[in-house]
C-alpha cells in the first residue's frame, strides 16, 4: 500500500484507543475525533504524532484531510460507518483501511441483514423478529434507528409512543425488533479475504443509572470470555456463510449479540472496528491497527492466556464542567486507570460522555474477579473523579 512508512491516520468518534493501538503496533499517527481529550493528545505529542483537529460533525473532515498528503492512508471506525457518502468522496483520493464500502452498507441494513443470516442457514444464530415497515403487533419491541450508533436513539415502544409516532417518523431509517431477555455481548471478528475468524467476546453494558447513562447507551465491555464449544461453532460456521455471500471482504467487524440457553441472538454488526478491540489489543497477541493494514488471521495466544480488561464510560446527565482529575496514585490501588480525560475546565454537554476508567487484572485472576472488582466502582465513581453533578458549567 503506498504510503510514507509508519504513518497512518485515524478518524472516528473517538480515536484515543485505536491511537494508542497503532502506536503499539509503531506507527505515526494524525488523528481527529470529536473530543480531542487530554491523553490522546499527550501520546501525539510523545510519539511526534499530530492532532489534525476537532470535529463538530463528521462533514468538517475532508477539510481536514486536505493538508495531509493523498496517499496517507485512512482508518475509520466509531460513527463514520453512518457516512458512506462522505468515505466514498475521502476514497477517491485516499486508500481507505477497513471493509469495502458496499459490505459495510449492506451489513448495516438490518433487512439485508437478515436476509443473509436467514439464508446462512445456522439455526443456532438468530435475527430477532423484526417489522420493516409500519407498526408492530401488541408485544414487547424496540424501534431502532439504522444511521446511528451507541444505541442513541433506540427506544422502547410503549402505547403512549405508539399513539404519538407520526408517518415520518415511520419513514426515518430503521426498523422495530423485538425485546428478547438476554446475556448482552460484543464479539470481534477478523476477515482476512478468505475466512472469518472469532477473535473474542465480551460482556457488554448498556443504559447502567450508576454511570448515568440513558437507557440503551452503550457504557462499557468486560472480557474476554471463555466462549463454550457449542457457541463458537455456531457462530463461526454463521460467519463463514454471512461473509461469502458478502464476497469474503477483508476487514474487521463487531458484532452486538444476546445469548440465551439454546439461541444466540446476532442484534446488528457495526462492520467497522469496535470499541471493544482494546479487549484484545494485547502485544504479541493481536493488534487490530496492524490487522486493518496487513489482513492475518493468525491469533498468537489463547483467550485463556489474555490479561482480564474492563471498561467504563461515564456519562454526563446535565451540563457540567470537568474538575481536575484525581491523580494516578489515588486510583492505582483500585485497579483503575482514566482514558478520554478531557482537560480539566472543559465544559462537558448533558447527555455526553466524561471520560472512562479502564481496569485490568492477570489472566488468572478469572472474569469473576474482575466482575466482582467492576461492580464496585459505580457506587464512588464521582467521588473517586471528583465529579459533582452541581457543578453545571457556566
Amino acid at each position: 500500500m503506498p504510503h510514507p512508512p509508519g504513518t497512518l491516520i485515524i478518524a472516528a468518534a473517538s480515536a484515543r484507543s485505536l491511537a494508542a493501538s497503532a502506536d503499539d503496533a509503531g506507527w505515526r499517527i494524525l488523528c481527529a475525533d470529536f473530543f480531542g481529550d487530554q491523553d490522546l493528545l499527550e501520546l501525539l505529542d510523545r510519539r511526534r504524532g499530530t492532532y489534525l483537529g476537532r470535529l463538530d460533525t463528521f462533514t468538517d473532515l475532508p477539510g481536514l484531510l486536505a493538508k495531509v498528503p493523498a496517499n496517507i492512508p485512512l482508518l475509520w471506525a466509531g460513527g463514520l460507518e453512518n457516512y458512506l457518502e462522505l468515505l466514498s468522496q475521502i476514497a477517491r483520493t485516499r486508500p481507505l483501511l477497513g471493509l469495502p464500502l458496499d459490505v459495510v452498507a449492506t451489513l448495516r441494513d438490518p433487512a439485508k441483514l437478515s436476509s443473509l443470516l436467514s439464508a446462512a442457514g445456522c439455526p443456532q444464530v438468530r435475527f430477532p423478529q423484526s417489522i420493516f415497515a409500519g407498526l408492530p403487533p401488541a408485544g414487547r419491541w424496540l424501534w431502532k434507528p439504522t444511521t446511528t450508533s451507541g444505541g442513541l436513539g433506540v427506544q422502547r415502544l410503549t402505547e403512549d409512543s405508539r399513539q404519538r409516532l407520526t408517518a415520518a417518523q415511520l419513514t426515518t431509517p430503521g426498523c422495530f425488533q423485538q425485546e428478547l431477555d438476554g446475556l448482552p455481548c460484543s464479539a470481534v471478528v477478523a476477515c482476512d479475504g478468505q475466512a472469518a475468524k472469532l477473535v473474542g467476546m465480551s460482556l457488554q453494558f448498556c443504559g447502567w443509572p450508576e454511570l448515568q447513562a440513558e437507557e440503551f447507551r452503550f457504557c462499557g465491555n468486560l472480557g474476554p470470555l471463555k466462549i463454550p464449544p457449542r457457541l463458537a461453532t455456531a457462530l463461526n460456521s454463521m460467519l463463514q456463510a454471512l461473509l461469502r455471500q458478502c464476497g469474503q471482504p477483508r476487514g474487521i467487524l463487531g458484532m452486538d449479540l444476546l445469548l440465551t440457553s439454546d439461541i444466540c441472538w446476532l442484534l446488528e454488526i457495526n462492520p467497522r472496528i469496535p470499541a471493544s478491540h482494546w479487549i484484545y489489543d494485547v502485544p504479541g497477541h493481536w493488534n487490530s491497527v496492524s490487522f486493518s493494514l496487513q489482513p492475518n488471521i493468525a491469533l498468537d495466544k489463547s483467550l485463556s492466556s489474555l490479561p482480564k480488561r474492563a471498561q467504563l464510560i461515564i456519562w454526563s446527565d446535565e451540563r457540567l464542567r470537568v474538575p481536575e482529575f484525581p491523580s494516578e496514585q489515588l486510583l492505582r490501588p483500585a485497579g483503575l486507570r482514566i482514558a478520554d480525560r478531557p482537560a480539566a475546565g472543559t465544559a462537558v454537554p448533558a447527555g455526553s460522555p466524561v471520560c472512562s476508567l479502564l481496569v485490568e487484572q492477570p489472566a488468572d485472576g478469572g472474569i469473576g474477579q474482575i466482575s466482582s472488582a467492576v461492580s464496585r466502582f459505580p457506587a464512588s465513581l464521582f467521588e473517586a473523579l471528583g465529579i459533582r453533578p452541581a457543578e453545571v458549567a457556566n
